[in-house]
């Protein structure tokens, strides 16, 4: 009996480590990526955002970046930082909006992107969200997919476990103890994964923009249909759907769905 006690322990400690080292640090960049974030963050130091946004935005496209998601999002914030230093705010926008796409834990990130949005000429309410939606939002922001990914098959792994032990236990407790964990396990399994797929879902989603200029919109995808809003630049969009004769059925940030026709949107990159 000591023995299978010990045993759903053991399991335990080593299904909780197992899912924390998910969590892996950056990988150690090369020479040549150092240096010049360094001269990036140089030149903002001495005040020349120009060049210090031409230097991130260069350094997001080199083969070493691409492949670290923590590091990409670093970059896409401090090119935000520099975008916004020059009243650039539609770039800006655009650059902290890609970094939370990355990193939806970020809190300076989504700081600086509400404080750009308050400069626009644009202002919208957000619609209120409940409780229960505002919770499994920060819940699923804690970790990234991969680390609730780990967690899934860790707790799997315990299930199994606990059912194997509820099967062999001879003691009636011993298999009321396995019984309960392997309940409680299976259904924070299922927790697990329906994190990681909305997590997962957030960081391949390619479907929002940002406004370069004044846009009109229309209540169906035909200019003489009913006017809804004039949008002007840094407006952030969620793009709904999209028809081969450049319509774009988008929402505003305040859930207002409307069409507009343009080519003169900044795309979020898909991941």
């Amino acid at each position: 009996m000591r023995k299978l006690l010990l045993l759903i322990i053991c399991t335990l400690c080593f299904t909780g480590i197992w899912a924390t080292e998910t969590e892996a640090t950056p990988p150690t960049h090369a020479s040549q990526s150092a240096s010049s974030i360094e001269q990036a963050a140089q030149a903002y130091a001495q005040k020349d955002y120009i060049k210090a946004a031409q230097l991130y935005a260069s350094l997001l496209n080199t083969p070493a970046v691409k492949q670290d998601k923590a590091q990409k999002a670093a970059l896409y914030y401090n090119l935000g930082n520099a975008h916004y230093r020059t009243k650039n705010f539609p770039q800006a926008v655009w650059a902290y909006q890609s970094a939370l796409r990355l990193n939806p834990a970020d809190k300076d990130a989504l700081h600086n992107l509400q404080l750009t949005q308050s400069k626009l000429q644009d202002q919208f309410d957000e619609p209120a969200n409940s409780f229960f939606v505002l919770g499994f939002r920060n819940i699923v922001t804690l970790m990234s997919a991969n680390a609730w990914g780990g967690w899934a098959i860790a707790l799997l792994l315990l299930a199994c476990v606990a059912c194997f032990l509820f099967k062999l236990a001879a003691s009636m407790w011993v298999r009321k103890i396995a019984f309960s964990v392997s309940c409680i396990a299976f259904v924070c399994t299922l927790a697990a994964c329906l994190f990681a797929y909305t997590e997962n879902n957030n960081y391949y989603n390619p479907t929002q923009a940002v406004t370069l200029q004044s846009e009109n919109t229309f209540s169906n995808p035909s200019v003489t249909s009913k006017p809804i809003k004039e949008l002007h630049e840094g407006v952030l969009l969620n793009i709904e759907q999209s028809q081969p004769d450049g319509w774009m059925q988008v929402a505003l940030p305040d859930g207002t769905e409307c069409w507009l026709k343009s080519n003169k949107l900044l795309m979020l990159k898909d991941f």
